[in-house]
């Protein structure tokens, strides 16, 4: 169930992973997971990856929720050459 506030509109997908929304459309997800995932939502604006363990750094559930223009920010002790190697724009943090 999601909770609205101010604007935002936050949806705890499952585990560590959310999906952010705001009120111009602009969607984040925070570690999203495939196992957690419905589909291929392709819809996030950003990206941000908090940790380089499984459950919070999964390059296929990254890509399945990743719009046209998106921007992945990484936590810099990931690897993530595996993303930009798709085409994927990463910032690390």
């Amino acid at each position: 169930m999601p909770v609205i506030y101010d604007g935002l509109e936050f949806e705890r997908l499952g585990h560590a992973s959310v999906r952010i929304e705001t009120d111009d459309r602009t969607v984040v997800y925070v570690d999203p997971w495939g196992e957690i995932l419905e589909g291929d939502p392709a819809d996030g604006d950003v990206v941000v990856v908090t940790y380089d363990d499984m459950d919070h750094y999964d390059a296929a559930a990254i890509e399945a929720v990743a719009g046209t223009d998106v921007t992945v920010a990484a936590y810099e002790a990931i690897d993530t050459d595996d993303l930009e190697a798709d085409g994927i724009r990463v910032e690390l943090f």
